[in-house]
């Protein structure tokens, strides 16, 4: 019984500090860290987000492309607090490529995987 009760515990434990980062990995297949954040594309490829872990002034955003050819990105502007920013693409279509981008205000000072590369999906 007592072990019955610790595996509950933790399991428990784990799956509220998952659903607290907002994101679980059944939901989102591809994931890009970068200093204080990360951006990620669901399993679908219809949803893309962005989300800021630290309390460092900088913001996080995910860049993207569609299978139509439209560009576009999301940010977590409400910056460390609680919540990531996300969106389904504009336009319609399916995410085909993404990067996430870190840094003050909107500027792009960190990216991954690279200011000028993708990560294709």
């Amino acid at each position: 019984m007592l072990i019955t009760r610790k595996r509950t515990a933790v399991t428990i434990g784990l799956a509220a500090v998952l659903l607290g980062s907002g994101i679980t990995p059944a939901h989102a297949d591809w994931t890009a860290n970068v200093s204080g954040g990360y951006g990620y594309v669901r399993t679908s490829k219809t949803r893309v987000g962005a989300c800021d872990t630290s309390g460092n002034n900088w913001g996080v955003r995910t860049f993207y492309v569609t299978s139509n050819g439209v560009s576009d990105s999301v940010g977590d502007w409400n910056g460390s607090s609680s919540g990531c920013g996300e969106e389904g693409p504009s336009g319609g279509g399916t995410i085909v490529k993404f990067r996430v981008c870190t840094g003050p205000g909107s500027e792009n000072r960190q990216c991954n995987p690279s200011t000028t590369g993708w990560i294709q999906l």
